[in-house]
């Protein structure tokens, strides 16, 4: 079931001058109806069955990191996401972490052998996640926002890639304003992070764990072999997750929970 999104009534500086297509979002916005509706409206009107967003924000701003998301998605497969840690083996999210430009992937495009980036491949599939537009956005403070749109066709060509590359300037815009009303949610009314109370995954208590013995999030990416900033992203989740302000914070709560030796 798709979640409420409801904000107060929010205007984007600058939103009288979006295409008309997004009109309906904005009145929403604007009003402060559920947004819910018109998001999946738009992204089924240019050609894809899902919308996830993907951010980082510091909630207040002298706090660190924590992750947000909104997706269409199935609540399940968000689950699934998150426990089997498939954003080190995303090739949506690899592939874009220094790229300000979109990515068009389909199933020729990321074809694999690496056993864990397969396995990925295949859950998503079977969720319906077969092609898509992956959208990097960047702020200037630094914030890392993924939007994606995703779709059930497995091949992206002929009138299709067409038809996608003459929407990316109305996508790109439909994700650049969707930030800035999230971003006013999650800052003026400090919403929770959708994964608020979820258990941590086997690879955040790994990396907690190691946090505990002093190692660096550097050290951490080398011991398990992924790019450190993936390491930070897994501390983002652990904050979100744990309601905590630090990483300092995250390890004390880890051991009252029981989820670290003291």
């Amino acid at each position: 079931m798709l979640q409420t999104l409801r904000l107060r009534p929010a205007r984007v500086k600058g939103s009288e001058a979006l295409p008309p297509f997004l009109s309906p979002l904005v009145r929403a916005a604007e009003c402060g109806a559920d947004l819910v509706p018109e998001i999946l409206a738009l992204t089924r009107q240019i050609g894809f069955d899902s919308f996830t967003y993907r951010t980082t924000a510091r909630v207040p701003p002298d706090e660190e990191s924590r992750v947000f998301e909104f997706t269409t998605l199935p609540a399940v497969w968000a689950i699934r996401y998150d426990q089997y840690a498939y954003i080190e083996v995303d090739p949506r999210v690899i592939e874009t972490w220094d790229c300000t430009v979109p990515m068009l992937w389909d199933q020729r495009i990321v074809r694999t052998n690496r056993p864990r980036a397969r396995a990925f491949l295949e859950d998503a599939l079977s969720q319906g996640i077969a092609s898509g537009v992956c959208m990097p956005l960047f702020d200037e403070l630094g914030t890392r926002t993924i939007v994606e749109f995703d779709s059930s066709v497995p091949i992206i060509e002929g009138s299709r890639e067409t038809e996608i590359r003459r929407w990316l300037g109305d996508m790109f815009i439909l994700g650049k304003y969707f930030h800035e009303l999230f971003s006013y949610a999650a800052i003026a009314r400090r919403i929770p992070a959708r994964n608020a109370g979820m258990p941590l995954s086997a690879r955040e208590r790994e990396c907690l764990a190691m946090a505990s013995q002093g190692i660096a999030i550097d050290a951490i990416g080398a011991q398990l072999d992924i790019d450190p900033r993936l390491v930070q992203s897994h501390f983002d989740s652990i904050r979100s997750k744990l309601d905590v302000s630090n990483w300092r914070e995250a390890i004390a709560q880890g051991v009252n929970q029981g989820l670290l030796d003291s």
